[in-house]
């Protein structure tokens, strides 16, 4: 029995993307005390530019949604037989 409505989907639209850069963004903004706000203003447009290029960087990428909506999302390459 599952005990959340949830759902699992590779990051394949812009729909999706635009979640996961919400999702970002929100987390950002409740854990600016505990991270440097540099750093992270950095890394947001190189995860914005990888999310738009997974293909063409041969990654693998997968979103959770709880009751539709986004809660978590990871990117991996494929490195042997695993991801």
């Amino acid at each position: 029995k599952r005990l959340y409505d949830y759902r699992i989907t590779e990051i394949n639209s812009t729909s999706i993307i635009n979640d996961c850069l919400d999702l970002l963004d929100r987390w950002h903004e409740t854990n600016t005390k505990v991270l440097c706000c540099k750093e992270l203003s950095i890394e947001r447009p190189i995860i914005e530019e990888t999310l738009y290029n997974l293909n063409i960087l041969s990654l693998k990428s997968l979103a959770l949604y709880v009751k539709d909506t986004l809660v978590g999302f990871c990117v991996g390459e494929i490195h042997g037989s695993t991801a």
